[in-house]
């Protein structure tokens, strides 16, 4: 099975309203070749979507998708040169294993989680073990990363700025030494 590999630009959105939402969706795909990537809603009551491609055309498509539903736009971003795990740690979690430390950040944002992930990865040489958009998490992203502890603080910092830029921050720590215990727990219960 292959693994998937982060294309050159993402482009996100959410919005608090899934009817909304949809419609911004089905708008920005009309108004450009893009790829859709993720769609879904997301407690409580969100819509998001994820859509890649060249980054004239994903900056096309989102400007339409703002515009179509602005009063609903919870939150929205273009990546251009994602960092290349990205995509995999959002469609794929990996397990943390013997790295030294662990990075965790949770947000109060999909779209902030995704920007957050990006920034760790780009910040530092970290792994990245999973972003987690859906699920039990109450609308809440969370970003996992593992690495030496020095370079997870360094990428926790950058991670932190993202979501703090986006007033979305809700915890940013690092796990020192993870527990043998919780290493195989870490994604699997996330």
């Amino acid at each position: 099975m292959s693994q998937p590999t982060s294309p050159a630009c993402l482009g996100m959105a959410e919005w608090d309203q899934i009817g909304p939402g949809m419609a911004a969706t089905d708008a920005l795909l009309k108004a450009a070749p893009v790829k859709l990537e993720q769609a879904f809603t997301a407690p409580p009551g969100r819509w998001f979507v994820l859509v890649s491609g060249q980054p004239v055309e994903v900056e096309k498509a989102m400007a339409e998708g703002r515009a179509h539903a602005a009063v609903a736009l919870r939150d929205a971003a273009v990546l251009p040169d994602v960092h290349p795990e990205l995509l995999r740690a959002m469609m794929r979690a990996q397990v943390c294993t013997d790295e030294e430390a662990l990075g965790v950040l949770e947000a109060d944002s999909l779209v902030a989680g995704v920007c957050a992930a990006d920034a760790a990865g780009k910040a530092a040489p970290v792994l990245l073990l999973q972003v987690r958009l859906v699920g039990d998490l109450g609308g809440k992203s969370l970003v996992l990363f593992a690495g030496a502890k020095a370079e997870v603080e360094k990428a926790l910092a950058a991670a932190r700025d993202e979501t703090d830029g986006r007033a979305a921050t809700v915890s940013a720590v690092v796990i020192a030494n993870v527990h043998d215990a919780l290493r195989p727990l870490v994604v699997a219960n996330t």
